[in-house]
């Protein structure tokens, strides 16, 4: 397969964090002669690119996994055990009271055969972000969203610097995001800033039809992947809602729920305060 064929199967996902990009890579890799690689590049080797660089940096990483799945059924993501995980953090409370990261940089290991014509799928969150605007003319990019109650009571729980407000891949590469950062002290605060930025980001420079919310991979058991890659269609997974947890405190859920109802963002535009509304209720429920 010549180079340029094979970079045009190249697709790119980004999404915010905790909003199922990893769960979207998950079921792709469930298809015939489709790879999806979760998070497997050295993203802050992107700090100060150009354009043209970051696409060589992009296709050289590309081209090299291609070669390495083809000719040793090997390429680099976030696995767990050498699979891509339909989650890369655990449903268990540990010692520190937040939920721990599984998944690992390594190597994920083949179980299919491939073409020579293979679609391989990247997903990066805050740095495919950053670049959307570089990457949209010359890539095939999508973003995956979820109801900004779900992410911000997800972020909570979670042993990841979004936790305490830092999104340390966003801030290195956008100039905007860091100074919209800087000297906001208050946590809930500053989750909220990079809810914005994220939703922001996709409003600007995704076309609707780019955008999959996860409330939708859900409803449709995958089947809504399909404008990502054709062969989603046959997807036909059961999957349930992770978007109310038992391990979201009233307390915290109560000042989350206020905060963001009485903000404004860009989020607004993809969801309705009635749906937040309506999860909040689902939430207490849950209690």
């Amino acid at each position: 397969m010549e180079s340029i064929e094979a970079l045009r199967k190249c697709i790119i996902i980004t999404g915010l964090p905790r909003s199922g990009t990893t769960l979207v890579c998950h079921l792709l890799s469930l298809l015939p002669d489709v790879v999806a690689l979760s998070e497997p590049m050295k993203v802050l080797n992107f700090k100060g690119l150009t354009t043209q660089q970051l696409h060589i940096e992009i296709n050289s990483f590309v081209l090299q996994n291609r070669e390495s799945l083809l000719n040793r059924g090997l390429a680099s993501s976030k696995q767990i055990n050498g699979k891509v995980p339909d989650n890369t953090i655990s449903n268990n409370i540990y010692e520190n009271g937040l939920r721990q990261k599984l998944a690992q940089k390594g190597q994920i290991v083949l179980n299919k055969v491939l073409s020579d014509n293979f679609t391989i799928i990247i997903k990066h969150n805050a740095a495919f972000t950053a670049f959307l605007d570089k990457l949209i003319p010359y890539y095939n990019c999508f973003g995956i969203i979820r109801n900004p109650l779900a992410i911000l009571s997800s972020w909570q729980t979670v042993n990841l610097p979004i936790q305490q407000g830092y999104i340390p891949v966003g801030v290195a590469l956008d100039k905007k995001l860091c100074s919209a950062l800087s000297n906001i002290n208050d946590i809930l605060d500053r989750q909220l800033i990079i809810l914005n930025w994220y939703f922001e980001r996709f409003k600007q420079f995704l076309p609707p039809e780019r955008i999959i919310k996860y409330e939708n991979v859900i409803l449709t058991s995958g089947r809504c992947l399909s404008c990502i890659t054709p062969g989603a269609k046959l997807l036909n997974q059961t999957l349930e809602s992770q978007n109310s947890s038992k391990l979201y405190k009233r307390e915290i859920l109560e000042n989350i729920v206020k905060r963001l109802m009485n903000s404004s963002g860009n989020y607004w535009s993809f969801y309705s305060k009635d749906e937040v509304q309506q999860l909040h209720y689902e939430m207490l429920l849950d209690k």
